[in-house]
């Protein structure tokens, strides 16, 4: 089960990569559309602006969480350690 984490995982940021690429170039055009909300002569422009900005945060928190699981799975799991309260006890 740990390699088949660790091979999502990797899917995962390779998946994250691209899509966060895109995201980056989509920034200007998402805030044109939102300041164009300031500005509209109509509710079509505003709800253009306000959707853009919708699916620009939905698809930004996708990809938050592909990076998010992909790096979870990818670390090695926690070593359960004992506590060290009986040092010098016998």
């Amino acid at each position: 089960m740990h390699i088949f984490k660790k091979v999502l995982g990797v899917v995962f940021i390779l998946m994250g990569i691209p899509l966060t690429l895109s995201l980056a170039v989509q920034i200007p055009t998402v805030l044109g559309n939102v300041l164009s909300i300031f500005s509209a002569s109509n509710a079509q422009e505003v709800g253009y602006g306000i959707g853009s900005l919708v699916a620009f945060l939905f698809f930004g928190f996708i990809v938050y969480l592909l990076f998010r699981f992909g790096i979870k799975w990818l670390k090695a799991p926690k070593k359960k350690i004992d506590p060290i309260d009986s040092v010098g006890e016998e």
